[in-house]
């Protein structure tokens, strides 16, 4: 596994048992600093080497001058089998679940994994075979925040979604045409559901939501972007549940 840019890298650190760590040399800063000195406690390998070293290492992407090989461990992705297991074990009253149908741009995943960690989402949900895989620049855009949530590839969203509605869980569509987002009081236990920018939510997953959510705009464009629309929602629920609590 290939990690680039500062904060996947300081992140990963926290959960590693082996790998090589590469700086661009002549890089000193309080961050560089600090990540060496976790390194070296962690008896990873350090090596100093050119810029154009790094940018073979990360395909060219922006490495920020760090980037860390090490053992090919997606340990925060789940199977299929044991999501219901792992979702009934979350160590809190109150949660939150992001269904993701159809997201084609890693880009676009990365940075809803990163919104998805910041307001407390603890499963992640995707197709398996209509999605944009988990790649390194997913890790980039999530900033590292890919390593604190779980994340599923499942068959059949429909079906996951019957499983969470099992478990008490309230399923809410994003959508152009339903509820007043600014309306909503959620429940304890939340799931959303957002579809490819293209596209939308696929008719039976939408069908199968409990209820179809909008954020209101001026319509000076025809949508919002796919991560913003999301962190928007995402916000919203942590913001009302924090006020409950």
């Amino acid at each position: 596994m290939t990690i680039y840019g500062r904060n996947p890298v300081k992140e990963k650190l926290k959960n590693i048992k082996s790998g090589t760590l590469y700086l661009q040399q002549y890089i000193t800063n309080q961050f560089i600093v600090e990540i060496t000195k976790k390194a070296k406690s962690m008896n990873i390998e350090i090596i100093n080497t050119t810029r154009d070293q790094l940018d073979k290492l990360s395909e060219n992407n922006n490495h920020q001058g760090v980037v860390l090989e090490c053992e090919e461990s997606y340990d925060f992705i789940i199977e299929e089998s044991s999501l219901q297991f792992s979702i009934e074990n979350v160590n809190s009253q109150e949660n939150t679940i992001l269904i993701l149908d159809g997201i084609q741009d890693v880009g676009n995943l990365g940075a809803i994994i990163r919104s998805a960690a910041m307001f407390g989402v603890s499963h992640i949900i995707l197709p398996k075979n209509n999605s944009a895989p988990i790649t390194p620049v997913v890790i980039k855009r999530s900033a590292g925040a890919i390593f604190s949530v779980k994340i599923c590839y499942v068959t059949n969203i429909s079906r996951t979604i019957k499983l969470l509605k099992d478990s008490e869980y309230w399923i809410y569509g994003t959508d152009f045409d339903g509820k007043n987002i600014k309306t909503v009081e959620y429940p304890a236990k939340t799931a959303f559901v957002l579809g490819d920018e293209g596209t939308g939510i696929r008719k039976l997953v939408k069908e199968n939501c409990d209820e179809i959510i909008t954020i209101p705009t001026t319509n000076v464009v025809d949508s919002l972007n796919l991560s913003v629309s999301g962190g928007i929602a995402l916000f919203d629920r942590y913001c009302k549940i924090s006020v409950k609590q």
